[in-house]
């Protein structure tokens, strides 16, 4: 065997070590999005069991005409959060790994060329339709990571949003005493 051979046949288990990498990834950043939804959730739970339509004009009246603005800016950060967390978790066709029964239609492929003729160029394309098969299914989960990555930190940027603006409520609240 040739060097050249080895180092396609090195690639062929390193892109099959990178797909099981980008699944890890994934299933990270939807765990992250579950923890920042639920966090989300809290927020909005509290705003619902705290705040009803009947106190609002009293909210108002004690904390002033900005207080009103905040509680539904905060709510309304939470809902688009609790949809982005949604849409990353959101299940969709995933590229799936070379199976066995398309190596093994490759390994037939190559069963039927006489040993003689068994150069090693053929067994360097063995390899890089491999690679080929490979490369396609590992950019396809690259992009998919890529988009639940901004998508996460877009529901990040949300939760946070909307935490800033109870922040400023609960100042206003304990600064001005009514």
């Amino acid at each position: 065997m040739s060097f050249l051979e080895d180092a396609l046949k090195d690639a062929v288990k390193a892109a099959a070590d990178a797909y099981k990498e980008n699944g890890r990834i994934a299933a990270l950043l939807d765990d992250k999005a579950q923890q920042t939804g639920g966090l989300a959730g809290i927020f909005l739970a509290a705003a619902f069991g705290f705040v009803n339509p009947s106190q609002g004009h009293a909210l108002i009246l004690s904390y002033g005409r900005y207080s009103e603005p905040l509680v539904i800016g905060s709510v309304i950060f939470f809902i688009l959060c609790l949809a982005v967390c949604l849409s990353v978790m959101w299940v969709r066709a995933t590229p799936s790994p070379m199976s066995a029964n398309d190596i093994r239609d490759m390994i037939s492929d190559m069963a039927l060329v006489p040993e003689a003729e068994l150069t090693d160029e053929v067994r360097r394309n063995f390899y890089m339709l491999q690679l080929d098969a490979w490369k396609k299914i590992l950019e396809m989960q690259r992009k998919s990571n890529i988009r639940k990555g901004r998508l996460l930190f877009s529901a990040q940027s949300l939760v946070g949003a909307g935490m800033l603006f109870v922040a400023v409520l609960l100042i206003r609240i304990v600064s001005l005493k009514p």
